[in-house]
């Protein structure tokens, strides 16, 4: 894939051709462009996400992610408001099995991290929502709705990891 960096910093409203070209070829508009621009804008997300060494199984959770939550918003993520959020999140939590904290945090980083892509000038999203829908894509996360790091570890406390005291007594009890 073409990289669909701004070839001058950041896309302004003057770029959307030419935006629009880098996404989907000169002259091409597709039928049902809300589909095929949320797909592109994966497609992209992907591609940044593989240039910073990204797992494919971590940009694969990413994109899941991204995929539920719109499904769940019932809209494009031109369209997403912190409201969305906020429902997505209490319906997560209302549902048997409860959900850890941490799982609940690393859903929000997945949805945080394509905002910051789709919101993030230096590539034509925003700049061709704005025009073809009326709103581009915004930041849906700040510290009053992200799920709080309270504890340093957080999974199951029969796991956690040893203190450095409780190591080096157990390398007392048992020097092998």
């Amino acid at each position: 894939m073409r990289s669909l960096l701004s070839p001058h910093g950041v896309y302004s409203p003057d770029d959307v051709d030419g935006a629009l070209a880098r996404v989907f070829g000169a002259g091409v508009r597709p039928l049902r462009i809300e589909q095929a621009l949320f797909d592109a804008m994966l497609s992209g997300w992907r591609s940044q996400q593989t240039a910073r060494y990204l797992r494919a199984k971590t940009i694969q959770a990413n994109e899941t992610a991204v995929r539920a939550f719109c499904e769940y918003a019932q809209c494009w993520p031109w369209q997403w408001r912190t409201l969305h959020v906020d429902e997505y999140f209490e319906d997560l939590l209302s549902r048997p099995p409860r959900l850890a904290r941490s799982t609940l945090r690393a859903y929000q980083q997945r949805l945080r991290g394509f905002s910051d892509y789709a919101c993030d000038r230096r590539y034509p999203w925003s700049v061709i929502c704005e025009r073809e829908f009326g709103r581009g894509p915004g930041q849906l996360f700040d510290d009053r709705n992200r799920v709080a790091h309270l504890d340093e570890f957080e999974g199951d406390p029969r796991r956690r990891p040893l203190t450095i005291d409780e190591l080096e007594a157990a390398v007392r009890r048992d020097p092998r």
